[in-house]
């Protein structure tokens, strides 16, 4: 099971690891690559990275404890970063980024962290329809173009854009058989009604930190 920082609070993420894999092909980073995992949980996909792609990764999570991999994993939040400044080849969220309380500031310690052409990595929840900020799991799904602007103004140039909405629905419909509608969308705090106001998708995003600066 994820972490607490994980994708909507759900015992996996659209996708999984094979979501993973897909944004790391678009993001083409070389082994050996320092990658930081932000909102990491137990620290599955650090592992991951570290024998799939040989990267030199690690993660930070807001609460660490036992079951997290060891020695790799930092007590940590995306607004204050516990690294120095043009350490990592890439940072990497997973389904956190909707999560955090100030998305400027978590962007402006991106771009602080990473080196000049460092990748910037995001699979997270967006609106296809109505942007919404919820007081529960979700957290906030911006507009596609929302995102976009946000990364812009923060220095990144975006490289790689896809929907991958497929992935959070097939989740989502396999959640509603095992536990019924009403205790599916009951647990997430919101109603059917609002969630198709606001379409939920998810995205997969690659930006480039700007050499500037």
């Amino acid at each position: 099971m994820e972490g607490p920082l994980k994708c909507i609070g759900w015992s996996g993420r659209p996708g999984g690891i094979d979501m993973t894999s897909r944004l790391v092909s678009m993001a083409g980073l070389m082994p050996g690559a320092k990658v930081l995992d932000i909102g990491c949980g137990q620290g599955d996909t650090v592992l991951h990275l570290r024998s799939a792609y040989g990267y030199d990764a690690a993660g930070i999570d807001c609460a660490t404890g036992p079951g997290q991999a060891t020695g790799l994993i930092r007590e940590g939040r995306g607004e204050e970063i516990p690294f120095p400044g043009g350490s990592m080849d890439g940072i990497l969220m997973e389904c956190s980024f909707s999560l955090m309380e100030d998305p400027d500031r978590v962007l402006q310690e991106c771009r602080r962290v990473l080196k000049p052409t460092g990748k910037l990595l995001l699979a997270d929840l967006y609106a296809r329809g109505e942007p919404v900020v919820l007081a529960g799991q979700l957290g906030r799904l911006d507009t596609k173009e929302t995102v976009l602007s946000r990364l812009e103004d923060h220095g990144f140039r975006v490289t790689s854009f896809g929907d991958a909405t497929h992935a959070l629905q097939t989740l989502m419909g396999q959640m509603i058989l095992d536990h019924g509608a009403d205790a599916f969308y009951g647990g997430l705090g919101v109603t059917p009604g609002l969630m198709k106001t606001v379409k939920g998708g998810y995205f997969l995003a690659v930006a480039e930190r700007g050499a500037e600066g």
